[in-house]
């Protein structure tokens, strides 16, 4: 399945995004989608919503629901002045208006039950049988072949099936804090290897997302000594986007950086400064390398060039080798950086796509960062 499909089939899809590319492939793929929550306003008029349907019920005006809203927002309170409490505030939604906890998410997270999920899941069976009559159970029957693999964040608001309006089947998930990959850590490496070896995947695809609390968090001041496993935790899977920070040349990395050698920001950065979006940026560009360097891609590489040959795929002068003749050819893998905009849902992409040596990158109809 090309690229251009998950602009095909989505529902969200800005016009107008297809641009001109070179003769025999991009260097790039790039994309432009929207979801749901187009702005700030539109965010606050959704409450828990399902099958793209808007909640009846309203706020509660129970006091115990009045003593878990003040209740959760004086913790905020309490804990907002830690190190520790500052990563955990990072990764936890923000609204864009008031870049931090707001009224309608605290509001929601009070009065949010399991019901809802079970309400939903009815509803979900429902809409299923409905517009695709038979899929569950064929894919249950003859079993997953996605063409896709995300890696993409935990955070609640990058809805993978919803942003590319996708099938279940289509798109292998990986999520993790700030959409990392680490070839050292067991389970980023056997997602990877399952997702290539077994699923045969086309594409590789890492998903960052603008305002994601991991990111922050590793632009904040981390003096503390850390006692508290969580915090251990987090602090060591974010240390490699710290170092990114604390290394890059990036010109708006760098800045934020200088700047905060004689005044250290005192809370998290905002949604729009320039160094918080451009390290989102530069992590998904060095996990996207470190996808391509690791052993299970570079042995998948490998067994391209000694089965389907050697040169471009889109080249018919291309001549398998002895040993290949009579093996059928291997999928091509591609990998890709692309990254999620939460305030209103388009995805752009990083241009850093990389596949197989001596192989056209396939063409795609989605926008580099940077162009209109």
């Amino acid at each position: 399945m090309p690229l251009s499909a998950l602009v095909q089939t989505s529902k969200f899809t800005t016009a107008n995004v297809v641009r001109p590319h070179t003769q025999g492939g991009a260097k790039i793929c790039s994309h432009g989608f929207h979801s749901r929550y187009a702005n700030g306003q539109a965010h606050e008029a959704h409450e828990w919503t399902t099958a793209g349907r808007r909640s009846s019920r309203v706020p509660s005006k129970s006091p115990s629901s009045h003593l878990a809203l003040h209740t959760s927002t004086a913790v905020v309170q309490l804990y907002s002045k830690t190190t520790s409490a500052r990563t955990l505030l990072a990764l936890l939604p923000r609204t864009s208006a008031t870049n931090g906890l707001g009224d309608n998410y605290m509001t929601r997270r009070a009065r949010s039950t399991i019901t809802e999920l079970f309400q939903g899941n009815k509803e979900y069976m429902a809409s299923m049988s409905k517009t695709n009559p038979g899929l569950l159970a064929s894919l249950a029957r003859d079993g997953q072949r996605p063409p896709f693999m995300l890696v993409d964040c935990s955070d609640s608001r990058v809805n993978e099936q919803g942003i590319f309006s996708a099938q279940p089947g289509t798109i292998f998930t990986a999520g993790n804090i700030a959409n990392r990959f680490d070839e050292d850590d067991l389970n980023s490496n056997a997602v990877l290897s399952f997702a290539v070896e077994n699923l045969k995947v086309k594409h590789v695809v890492v998903l960052g997302h603008y305002g994601c609390g991991g990111v922050a968090a590793s632009m904040m001041p981390n003096s503390a000594p850390l006692s508290r496993p969580a915090d251990v935790a987090v602090q060591g899977w974010i240390k490699p986007i710290r170092d990114i920070y604390e290394t890059s040349t990036r010109a708006e990395i760098l800045e934020h950086r200088e700047k905060c050698k004689t005044s250290p920001i005192p809370s998290l950065p905002d949604l729009h400064d320039p160094a918080f979006r451009a390290l989102v940026e530069e992590n998904v560009k060095s996990n996207v390398q470190k996808i391509a360097n690791s052993a299970v891609i570079r042995d998948h590489y490998a067994d391209v060039i000694k089965t389907n040959g050697s040169g471009s795929s889109s080249n018919s002068n291309s001549t398998p080798t002895a040993s290949s003749k009579d093996k059928d050819t291997i999928s091509e893998i591609y990998i890709h950086g692309w990254v999620y905009d939460v305030e209103n849902g388009k995805v752009s992409d990083l241009g850093v796509s990389v596949g197989p040596p001596g192989r056209d990158l396939p063409f795609s109809p989605f926008p580099l960062i940077g162009e209109s």
